[in-house]
């Protein structure tokens, strides 16, 4: 079963067929404004068509399991899969706003890479469709302790995939790879961010395009990064312990 609109052909998985015409009118109203959103933040939406498959859980992971080191809800191959309540609501809507971000990122530059600015960008828009964007502050404090324990995962690491990562660094890597969307976001305009996915595109370089567009290379983001989360947890870290005489 299905609905097919101007932009969007919805494919539900036989677990969700029940009620499938109000099911499909749901989620396409939801994936509109995923649309709407992106927009407006990257300057870019896709040009063709886009098939967007359903599932219950136990089928996606029938499925899907095989694809992934960690446990998914989502992944995008040319079509968004996404698994879903019988009901559709908030959470699904969230997560098509991540969903859909890797298929504009993906039509645009033709690739995932570099993943991790992928993900924080789907990330962030996962967050604005919840009405809270950014990380919050045990978030930020979670990634500071990583760094102060020399357990950030270096951005380099991270262009490629995540694959091979275990859950607790997979979580990690989110974080990390929002918190390097956000800092991008807040010294770039939508019309920049667009330019950076056009020059993915053209076949640059992840660093050949961030030097081009913010004059920073992936490592000098990460360091940039680092610094910054630093810089809001440094005053409240303790005071070295002045030596006894």
């Amino acid at each position: 079963a299905g609905l097919m609109s101007e932009h969007f052909d919805v494919v539900l998985d036989p677990q969700l067929r029940a009620g499938a015409d109000a099911y499909a009118r749901t989620v396409l109203g939801y994936l509109e404004q995923a649309r709407s959103t992106v927009a407006s933040r990257l300057g870019e939406a896709p040009s063709e068509q886009m098939g967007v498959v359903f599932y219950g859980r136990a089928s996606y992971d029938k499925a899907h399991q095989k694809r992934f080191s960690f446990r998914t809800v989502g992944f995008f191959d040319g079509r968004i899969h996404v698994v879903s309540a019988a009901h559709p609501a908030e959470e699904l809507r969230a997560l098509l706003f991540h969903e859909y971000v890797h298929a504009v990122f993906r039509e645009r530059t033709g690739s995932d890479r570099p993943y991790w600015w992928n993900e924080g960008l789907a990330e962030l828009n996962e967050r604005i469709s919840r009405g809270r964007p950014g990380l919050t502050r045990s978030e930020r404090s979670s990634l500071w302790r990583r760094i102060e324990a020399d357990d950030w995962i270096p951005l380099r690491r991270l262009a490629p995939s995540f694959s091979g990562l275990d859950d607790g660094d997979a979580r990690a890597a989110y974080l990390e790879a929002a918190a390097a969307a956000s800092w991008i976001e807040q010294r770039t305009t939508a019309t920049q961010r667009s330019q950076l996915l056009a020059r993915l595109g053209e076949g640059l370089r992840d660093d050949e395009a961030f030097l081009d567009v913010l004059g920073l290379d992936t490592a000098a983001i990460d360091a940039a990064v680092r610094a910054w989360i630093r810089s809001e947890f440094r005053a409240t870290a303790p005071a070295a312990r002045a030596p006894s005489l």
